[in-house]
Parts: structure tokens; sequence; C-alpha cells
């Protein structure tokens, strides 16, 4: 059986010299002619063990692919001992792989948790106080808020009055201004009046004068006819 020496995935070499491939894609057909020396082998498939995200992600040996165009009908025949070494070799590439990355993956996870758990208690710790300063001001807010609705509501009971006072005092001005136009009536009346008592006391003084003076030519003419022989 023909063998080779390196243990790479493009050095492994058919019984009829043809370099398989390892892509999943692009499996190489072997045709071997009848006449050679190379004893076939039977379609038999390699049972390596393979992983099961090789099997996932459709990675499979290129010795148990069969080309598309042929189907099941032509199988690479390479050497069994060393695809089995290579397949192990790789299978221990990707495990050691796997570890390395699980522990690296172990150990971010620690750092961000105990990131987390400094930032947390940072927080706590710095921001309690501020945050019972937030609620003392939260509380002030809300009892200015409140006092503030208040002397709104006073100040609106305020405007009310001072309207009111201000319809009242329209009110009693225009009483006033009537007041004192009768009042200036009334004065005027009372100069006539005075005018008038004026006029009366006058003519009273004059009737006085005129009846005093009637009385005393009564009084001197009352005496001469009350004599005998008259």
């Amino acid at each position: 059986m023909a063998t080779t020496s390196a243990r790479t995935c493009g050095s492994l070499q058919g019984p009829c010299g043809v370099m398989p491939s390892c892509r999943p894609s692009s499996a190489v057909s072997v045709n071997c002619r009848p006449g050679q020396a190379f004893p076939r082998r039977s379609s038999i498939c390699l049972t390596a063990p393979v992983p099961s995200s090789y099997r996932n992600r459709g990675y499979m040996p290129a010795t148990c692919l069969p080309p598309p165009s042929m189907g099941s009908t032509c199988i690479l025949n390479c050497n069994e001992k060393e695809t089995m070494e290579f397949l192990n070799s790789r299978l221990g590439n990707y495990l050691e792989r796997v570890r390395c990355l699980e522990k690296e993956n172990a150990e971010l996870e620690c750092k961000i948790k105990d990131w987390y758990d400094c930032e947390n208690a940072y927080v706590c710790t710095d921001f309690k106080p501020f945050y019972c300063t937030i609620d003392d001001l939260q509380q002030q807010i809300c009892c200015v808020k409140a006092d503030n609705a208040r002397l709104c509501l006073d100040i609106d009971n305020l405007k009310m009055a001072s309207d009111d006072y201000c319809t009242k005092y329209d009110y009693e001005l225009s009483l006033r201004q009537r007041d004192d136009a009768d009042i200036s009536d009334l004065r005027r009346v009372l100069d006539d009046l005075t005018l008038c008592r004026a006029d009366l006391e006058a003519q009273l003084e004059s009737l006085t004068e005129e009846m005093m003076c009637l009385k005393k030519n009564h009084e001197e003419v009352w005496p001469k006819h009350s004599r005998p022989g008259h």
C-alpha cells in the first residue's frame, strides 16, 4: 500500500496519486484505471470519530465525501492509519483550543463579575447620600408647590375681593356725586330762602314801625274824642 511521509491535509494522496481536498464543498473525485498495480479498496468510508461541531458545520473528512457528480459510486482510497492520525491530531488541537477558550471565557466572566460587584458597591456607597438629598429636595418641592397653590388661591380671592371693592367704590362714588349735586341744589335753595327771610325781616321791621306810629297816633287822637262836648 502506498504511504506518504507528511500528515498535512494537502499531502494525503490516493492510490492514483491524486491530491484530495479537505474542504467540505470541494471533494475531489479519484478515477483509477483498472490497469494499475495498486490494489483497489472496497467502497467503505473510514469510521474515524468526528466531533459533533464538525458534523453540524458540514466538515467531514475528504475520504468520506463522495463527489457531487458521482454520488456514492466513487470514494477516495487513502491510508487509513495516517487519516486517523490526522483526524485525531485535528481533534486534539480543536479540543485544546476549546479548553483554552473555555478557560479564557471563565476568566473574563470572573473579571466582569468582579467589575460589576465593584461598580455596584461604588454606586451604592457614593450615591446613597445624594438619593437622601434628592428625597428631601423633592419633599421641599412638594411643600413649595402646595404653598404656591395656596398663595395662588389667596391671590385669586384677593382679586375677587378687590373687584368687589372697586364695584362698591364706583357705586359709592356715584352716590356721593348725586348727593353733592343735591347739596348744591339745596344750597341754592337755602340762599334763596335766606334772601326771602331778609326781605321778610325788613318788611316786618317796617310794618312794626308803621304799627308803632299808628298806635302812637291812635293814643294821641283817642283822648280828644273821649272828652265831653265833642
